[in-house]
């Protein structure tokens, strides 16, 4: 198994910490196996070669430190890393959007440094979509992790199964804004079909404010203040872990 370690310059506000809690707590798994240490530690199949990789990021100030092992394309590996944790979306606009939005202004105090981590690819996203349908999330959390235990490849998500989902015909349209925004971490796309959002925006900015309306003063990270705003819902509700 070969190892790589790669250091890249993050720009904009970057909490390594805030952004794990977030993923811990809101994707459909917790991320086992976390060091001790501020730090994360995740496994995934490599697009491309769709071998496993190991990768452990950790932060110091503005740069993220990121040691990957495996048998695949490493340097590929590592830019993939930076996608799914939004490490390579320039933020240095992002607290303007709090001067423009009060609300986000809120949402980005209690949530400093948050970037969306999504899922590790595309790929993922689009299985967790079939998983997911007619089920609840802890559900279908559960049979992913059965599919992990059963097919996967040591804790990554199993790759030989990319042609079937190719495959699948009827993801609508929920399952194809995840695949964008979650699965691609696209940093200004709108999910137009998640109503815990709209629930969120008519708490926060009043009933009838609609979520075009609002996020227009969100650009061009719409996808970061809409994240932030479920991330908040999750914690004060908590509606997808059941609570």
């Amino acid at each position: 198994m070969a190892g790589r370690v790669v250091e890249f310059e993050v720009l904009g506000p970057w909490s390594l910490e805030i952004s794990r809690r977030f993923w811990e707590g809101f994707t459909p798994a917790a991320l086992p196996g976390q060091p001790a240490a501020p730090g994360l530690r995740t496994v995934f199949c490599a697009e491309g070669d769709w071998r496993r990789v190991e990768a452990e990021v950790t932060q110091a100030g503005h740069t993220a430190h990121v040691v990957l092992a495996g048998d695949g394309d490493l340097d590929a590996a590592a830019a993939q890393v930076c996608r799914f944790l939004a490490l390579d979306v320039d933020g240095r606009g992002w607290p303007e959007v709090g001067r423009r939005d009060l609300v986000i202004a809120d949402a980005q105090a209690r949530l400093p440094g948050l970037r969306p981590c999504g899922f590790h690819s595309p790929y993922e996203a689009a299985a967790w979509s079939v998983l997911a349908q007619r089920l609840r999330i802890v559900q279908a959390a559960r049979l992913r992790a059965e599919l992990i235990a059963r097919h996967g490849a040591d804790g990554a998500f199993p790759a030989q199964a990319v042609q079937r989902v190719q495959q699948v015909k009827g993801l609508g349209p929920f399952a194809a804004e995840l695949v964008v925004i979650r699965g691609a971490n696209a940093p200004d796309a709108l999910p137009h079909h998640e109503r815990r959002l709209d629930a969120e925006i008519a708490e926060r900015y009043g009933p009838g404010r609609t979520l075009g309306e609002v996020s227009e003063a969100w650009r061009p990270y719409r996808t970061w203040a809409a994240v932030c705003l479920r991330a908040l819902r999750e914690q004060r509700i908590g509606d997808i872990a059941g609570r």
